[in-house]
């Protein structure tokens, strides 16, 4: 208040609300619990803990849709198949992957930290597979494994040393129409330049022209991973005022709401939920590795 004489007093009336905070791998946590003097411990996240490899932060992204739209989207791998349903001949491994022509077999898993669901094909040779494993884990954490085989051209083969980049988002709720979604990337191979070569796939896509007459809020969105899923996501109203009919390959999607209402109860009750150790590794593997392997 540049105006205040002085010997003014007033600002030792006024006070700023504030949270104690930490950061870890880029990011800033702020602790908003009732005991702000005795904080619990902030997880220490193998991605953003660790010091082996490289990191990088992406734009931070702002969305005007309720946050478990977009957890539910991470534990239904067949979306992948069947909304983005790319050309399974473009040179990347996961449109062939994902071919919705040839959609694979998935598991949900329930895990330590969550839950992941992992997708098979059959391999190069008859004990191997070909593995994709998606994660989630409590409270708003997704992670995917296959970022490097997604946006580069490599045949099949290419994964036979497995992924080396973790896609770890924190989606953060603001309330119940609106969120912010936090991407840190962590890398462990041997590629000096793979943020680098990354970057163009990740920028922030430009939208496509619209016509005057198109009101629409998600036209264009067709040819796009991100705006598809976006118009997807971004229309399905909250969990409670949806009139579904889920069926055997919507049991990613089952069991991420078991696990978070048994969280909530857990809370609830004063016991320890899922998620809250003290180095949380989430992996995420996507590859080639002996068939029935974990």
């Amino acid at each position: 208040m540049p105006a205040e004489p002085k010997d003014s007093k007033f600002c030792q009336k006024v006070k700023h609300l504030s949270y104690p905070i930490k950061e870890l791998g880029g990011l800033i946590f702020a602790y908003m619990g009732p005991d702000k003097d005795n904080p619990p411990p902030l997880p220490q996240y193998r991605a953003l803990a660790d010091t082996a490899g490289q990191r990088s932060l992406e734009a931070t992204r702002n969305y005007d849709y309720n946050w478990f739209n977009f957890i539910e989207n991470g534990a239904d791998p067949v979306h992948f198949s069947i909304l983005h349903r790319a050309d399974p001949d473009d040179g990347t491994w996961r449109s062939w992957f994902f071919d919705f022509k040839n959609i694979p077999h998935f598991d949900a898993v329930e895990t330590s930290y969550g839950m992941k669901v992992v997708s098979r094909k059959p391999g190069p040779t008859p004990d191997t597979e070909y593995v994709d494993e998606k994660s989630f884990a409590l409270p708003s954490i997704l992670q995917i494994g296959d970022t490097e085989f997604t946006h580069f051209k490599q045949p099949p083969e290419a994964l036979s040393a497995g992924s080396h980049n973790a896609h770890f988002m924190f989606v953060t709720p603001n309330d119940d129409a609106s969120f912010r979604l936090f991407t840190v990337n962590h890398y462990t191979g041997s590629d000096p330049e793979f943020f680098e070569k990354l970057a163009p796939s990740r920028r922030v896509e430009a939208k496509a022209e619209k016509k005057p007459y198109d009101r629409r809020k998600f036209s264009p969105f067709r040819g796009n991973v991100r705006t598809e899923d976006i118009a997807c996501q971004g229309t399905q109203p909250l969990l409670d005022q949806r009139h579904e009919q889920l069926a055997t390959s919507d049991k990613g999607v089952i069991l991420i709401r078991k696990i978070i209402l048994n969280a909530i109860r857990a809370a609830q009750r004063g016991d320890i939920p899922k998620g809250t150790g003290k180095m949380i590794s989430i992996d995420s593997f996507t590859g080639i590795r002996a068939r029935g392997g974990r």
